[in-house]
């Protein structure tokens, strides 16, 4: 919950406990956000870490993807634009705790 009120809420006074009762809200301009807007924000920190790595496991196989780059046969190539494909589809799938990366090509 402290990362949802560090990214959202650093501008409000607020002491964090270990859970939403345990939140003492000491901002006297905005009320207590439910904690249902909590987890909605945490889901969405959530999405955007996990598009983060997706987009560095992308940069990481772009070289592969250049023009004169040769691999070592056709499976290989196909291999690698399946892997790529399922990184780009990874947002349109992913349900938290349960989506894993897709495996990198050997």
């Amino acid at each position: 919950m402290d990362k949802v009120l560090v990214n959202y809420y650093s501008s409000n006074v607020w002491i964090c406990g270990e859970t939403y009762e345990s939140l003492i809200w000491k901002d006297t301009t905005t009320e207590k956000p439910s904690e249902e807007e909590l987890n909605i924000k945490l889901l969405e920190l959530k999405k955007q870490e996990m598009r983060e790595i997706r987009n560095e496991l992308l940069k990481e196989c772009d070289y592969k993807f250049v023009s004169d780059y040769i691999h070592s046969s056709d499976k290989k190539k196909e291999e690698w634009l399946l892997y790529r494909k399922l990184l780009r589809d990874l947002p349109s799938i992913w349900v938290e705790g349960e989506t894993e990366y897709p495996t990198k090509p050997e």
